[in-house]
């Protein structure tokens, strides 16, 4: 099983995922961490910018399905899409168009309350999400990595121990 994530912070739980047993790809997107060409393109302002990126961002994480299927140690039909902050802001655009999820956990996100152009806007995208969304806003970590633990576990299937 695979988690992608879109923003790592120190409130992710990514260590304790990890050590459940799962692996987990961050891919690195145009325009963030070491791939930054330029000012972060930011919701709202210039509404191009936004929606180019957002389209550039999809096909990143187009190519990073693509490899995790060319993997023998991956299961490519358990994968999961693990969305922090913008990563969960932007998922229902990324979970209408990539098929390959089979369910998600958005975690410290919502939607944008900014004006976006209609073909990347949030609410256009949110109806045709097809698959079981866990979202978690909140501060007991405890109870957060159970629930995503759990929540795992029900839509993927435990771990399986090589």
């Amino acid at each position: 099983m695979s988690i992608l994530l879109e923003a790592v912070s120190s409130r992710t739980p990514l260590d304790l995922l990890l050590k459940s047993g799962r692996a987990l790809i961050c891919p690195i997107y145009k325009s963030t961490y070491e791939r930054r060409d330029g000012p972060v393109p930011v919701p709202g302002k210039p509404p191009g910018v936004w929606r180019d990126h957002v389209l550039l961002w999809s096909k990143d994480l187009g190519r990073a399905l693509d490899y995790l299927e060319t993997r023998g140690d991956i299961d490519s039909a358990k994968l999961a899409y693990a969305g922090f902050s913008m990563g969960a802001g932007l998922a229902p655009a990324m979970l209408a168009v990539e098929k390959r999820f089979k369910t998600a956990i958005l975690y410290s996100g919502g939607f944008y309350f900014r004006y976006e152009l209609p073909d990347v806007h949030q609410l256009n995208f949110a109806p045709r999400v097809s698959v079981p969304v866990l979202m978690l806003n909140g501060h007991p970590p405890r109870e957060e990595i159970r629930e995503i633990l759990d929540w795992l576990d029900k839509y993927l299937g435990p771990v399986q121990q090589n």
